[in-house]
């Protein structure tokens, strides 16, 4: 699949040096056929200067059921910077076994006995939609710049929680 016309919206903007630096790619879903929502994030930092930490990446996983009586499962997992990696032709961003590029996304995390594993595409926008002007980026008034390049587009594919499969079609 050829990387959309968008796609400069989605690739990474930290060089792997500046400090203070922090860089975010999500997906929101809604499971169509039973209300649940899920939500994966991809995360990348590096803590400002003097301050605790190393650079490294984030795996967050989310799932809220519609039920209000069931739990919801929220998962985080930190790697070191060495486990994250990106590129630009084409689009895609890598975190330890995870992966998002231009119409898919796959992965899996475990931790405390929660295992989630997904394997998701999206036909990607031709639209971006910007939260803050573009051109405040160009001459620096803007801290961060939020895009959404994929706002609102059907995901197919599979989620397994725990054993539970989650089928998407077009949600």
């Amino acid at each position: 699949m050829s990387d959309p016309i968008n796609v400069k919206d989605n690739l990474a903007r930290w060089d792997g040096q500046r400090a203070g630096f922090y860089e975010i790619w999500f997906l929101i879903m809604i499971q169509r056929s039973t209300g649940h929502g899920f939500w994966i994030r991809y995360t990348t930092h590096n803590p400002c200067y003097g301050a605790e930490g190393n650079p490294g990446a984030t795996l967050w996983f989310f799932f809220q059921p519609k039920v209000s009586s069931a739990s919801p499962v929220c998962l985080k997992q930190t790697f070191p910077f060495s486990q994250w990696s990106t590129s630009q032709n084409p689009f895609q961003v890598n975190i330890g076994e995870s992966s998002l590029k231009s119409g898919a996304l796959q992965g899996k995390m475990e931790k405390d006995g929660i295992m989630v594993q997904w394997d998701l595409t999206f036909e990607p926008s031709s639209m971006t939609a910007y939260h803050v002007v573009p051109w405040f980026e160009k001459i620096k008034l803007a801290k961060s710049m939020v895009c959404c390049p994929n706002l609102n587009v059907p995901l197919s594919g599979k989620i397994t929680l725990n054993g539970e499969e989650y089928v998407l079609e077009n949600d």
